[in-house]
């Protein structure tokens, strides 16, 4: 069972990356830079692969969203649950999510 938010392990790219992540609408979400490589690596091949914690490894869609009203909800979400590494908001973060 998936918690309301953490972190996870991404592997995309053959690389992994521990990321924050909250939760919402059956859907997982983490936030990141718009020019960053995972970004780059999902636009080439979105199916993902996800670990929460030691035992829980799931396959996944990664959708990437720009709308700028969605990644402010999703950033003050992460916000308020102290769940994210961004303190600030700014125009270049997305919000990646994935379906399970």
């Amino acid at each position: 069972m998936i918690k309301e938010n953490g972190s996870l392990k991404l592997n995309v790219g053959n690389k992994k990356r521990t990321m924050n992540y909250t939760t919402q609408n059956q859907k997982v979400h983490v936030l990141t830079k718009n020019n960053s490589q995972k970004i780059a690596d999902i636009k080439v091949n979105n199916k993902v692969e996800l670990s929460f914690g030691a035992k829980e490894t799931v396959n996944a869609e990664a959708n990437i969203i720009s709308d700028i009203t969605v990644v402010k909800l999703i950033f003050d979400k992460m916000l308020s649950e102290n769940n994210t590494h961004f303190n600030v908001f700014k125009d270049h973060l997305v919000v990646i999510e994935f379906t399970i």
